[in-house]
């Protein structure tokens, strides 16, 4: 059996200090990033009215170290599992003489997810439960 010895206390203890410290830092520039993400598309919703409004679509603005233009950016959806259900459905639609074996693909894809997974170990933080403070019985007069 291992007996914790003051230099491993005072080690684990650092250790966890250490842990906190850079779990609160991430957890807050998390929601610095995102809180920020969330004010740079509104910025830049309210830009693109702008220079819509003005008839300034084509506009190059000039900023330190670069240059803002508008253009056309294709985005594509996340690959879901309900999506990818979807795609394989219409994909079985449009070659019409195939029999549909999108639930079967997924069935299989569903337990190869199951199947197929990893045990880490991880630190789990949770909040303590307030503990109520006993309220002192009423004086009786």
């Amino acid at each position: 059996m291992n007996v914790p010895t003051t230099s491993n206390t005072t080690e684990l203890a650092t250790l966890v200090r250490n842990w906190v410290h850079y779990d609160t830092m991430a957890t807050n520039f998390s929601k610095q990033s995102s809180s920020s993400r969330k004010l740079r598309d509104e910025f830049e919703n309210k830009i693109i009215d702008s220079l819509k409004n003005q008839k300034m679509e084509n506009a190059t603005i000039q900023i330190t170290g670069a240059k803002l233009q508008l253009v056309q950016e294709k985005t594509f959806p996340t690959l879901t599992i309900g999506r990818l259900q979807q795609y394989l459905h219409q994909y079985y639609q449009r070659k019409g003489q195939l029999a549909d074996e999108t639930e079967q693909i997924m069935d299989f894809i569903k337990k190869q997810k199951q199947l197929n997974y990893e045990t880490v170990l991880c630190l789990k933080k949770t909040p303590n439960q307030l503990v109520p403070v006993p309220q002192p019985p009423p004086q009786l007069k």
